[in-house]
């Protein structure tokens, strides 16, 4: 849609739907609702951390973390 802008410029006025979840932005309303149900949330999600002694890592922190989301057989493991 063009819009006058003080009677001497037009400028186009875009509708855009936003994926809440990782921010993205979309042309159809369609594609950003089926963006958010992409996502795999961590609060459906088993979450399993991997530790050392606190000789190897004096934080205390996880070195790996492992998670299995729902309707998933494996876990998934992320490392530092």
């Amino acid at each position: 849609m063009k819009v006058e802008s003080e009677g001497r410029h037009t400028m186009t006025e875009k509708k855009l739907y936003t994926c809440d979840i990782c921010k993205t932005d979309y042309a159809s309303k369609e594609k950003a609702i089926q963006c958010e149900k992409n996502h795999k949330l961590l609060e459906t999600a088993t979450i399993v951390g991997v530790y050392k002694s606190m000789n190897a890592i004096k934080e205390g922190v996880p070195t790996k973390i492992k998670v299995k989301f729902k309707g998933m057989d494996e876990f998934i493991e992320y490392g530092r």
